[in-house]
């Protein structure tokens, strides 16, 4: 984003530049958040898993954990 203010600096000549930049910085940010929400769901699973466990007093079958994007292999809950 230093760069975004550098352009801010030159004034109103750069606006088709700050845009780009912007939307290129959004783009980033959606990947990001995609990725997060990915692991969100991963932890709600593996939450489930140990909550069934503690409610029947006997281990669940393991949860069909999807691997998530841009990390390694999704963990076993055992880990």
């Amino acid at each position: 984003m230093k760069v975004y203010a550098e352009l801010t600096a030159q004034g109103g000549k750069t606006a088709s530049s700050r845009e780009r930049l912007l939307v290129q910085h959004r783009a980033k940010l959606d990947q990001q958040i995609e990725t997060l929400m990915e692991a969100r769901d991963v932890i709600d699973l593996k939450i489930e898993f140990y909550r069934a466990w503690q409610a029947t007093g006997q281990r669940p079958p393991e949860p069909n954990v999807p691997a998530l994007t841009d990390s390694p292999a999704a963990i076993s809950p055992d880990r």
